[in-house]
Parts: C-alpha cells; sequence; structure tokens
C-alpha cells in the first residue's frame, strides 16, 4: 500500500482575498486552469456537497470531486485526477486564502494528499496551474 504523501505550494496574489476566492469559481478557472485547450469547460461553484468538473477533451485530461468544506478564505475539496479516461486515485484537496499588506494582497495556499508515487506529478500540475494563477494576478 501507497504512504501518503502531500504536495503543497503557495502564491501570493496583486488581489484582495475575496477577488483571490473568485479566480476559483467557474468563470474564474477560465481565466488560468487551462486557457490554452479552448474546448476546456468548467464547473466548479463551491458549495458545501456539490461535485465539479473540470475536462478537456482535446487535452485528454479532466478532474472531478466534491466539496467538504467552504468559506470565504478556505475551500477543501475531494479531487480525482483523470488522465486519457483513466482515473488515478482520489486524493484531496484544501486552497486557503491569507490576508497580506493590509488585505490588498492574499497568500493562496494549495495542499493535496497525494500517494507518495503521486506526489511528483502533483506538485508540477499544481506548480503549472498556480504560475498561471499568477500571471493574471502578479504579487
Amino acid at each position: 500500500m501507497s504512504t501518503a504523501a502531500i504536495a503543497e505550494i503557495a502564491v501570493d496574489l496583486a488581489a484582495n482575498p475575496a477577488v483571490a476566492a473568485s479566480a476559483w469559481t467557474s468563470t474564474g478557472l477560465a481565466a488560468w486552469w487551462w486557457p490554452h485547450h479552448p474546448d476546456a469547460t468548467y464547473d466548479f461553484e463551491p458549495e458545501v456537497g456539490r461535485t465539479f468538473r473540470l475536462a478537456t477533451e482535446r487535452g485528454g485530461q479532466a478532474v472531478r470531486g466534491e466539496f467538504l468544506d467552504v468559506s470565504e478564505d478556505f475551500l477543501a475539496f475531494s479531487w480525482v485526477w483523470i488522465d486519457e479516461g483513466e482515473e488515478l486515485d482520489g486524493e484531496h484537496v484544501t486552497v486557503a486564502f491569507a490576508p497580506l499588506e493590509g488585505g490588498e494582497a492574499t497568500r493562496v495556499t494549495v495542499v493535496q494528499s497525494s500517494t507518495r508515487e503521486s506526489v511528483q506529478a502533483a506538485s508540477r500540475r499544481w506548480a503549472d496551474s498556480i504560475q498561471r494563477l499568477e500571471a493574471v494576478y502578479p504579487g
């Protein structure tokens, strides 16, 4: 059996926490998650118990899950990565929004539980995604 591991990444954004959190909605994700895939779809509206799905047929990737905890400064959700139709192990993700510089900037911290075998791939995928997020709100 695989041992649990953690992939963690943080970024400082030039946006207040409410704006930073709005980047984690269907409309907000379209600006940075997979902008290089014009067919990407985003069904991601944080509400406890609601399911979500991000997908790109052209890119051969999707993510699905369910929101477990939602507040103005924190999201927690299950996370199943789908690569070329194959579902990988289910994992858990948290996203925290912490105000910086009097509330005009925000530190966004993403933590994903992962298997030891997949933590490098998870870290790489999050680094790529967060780099695109940072380009929208440079800190």
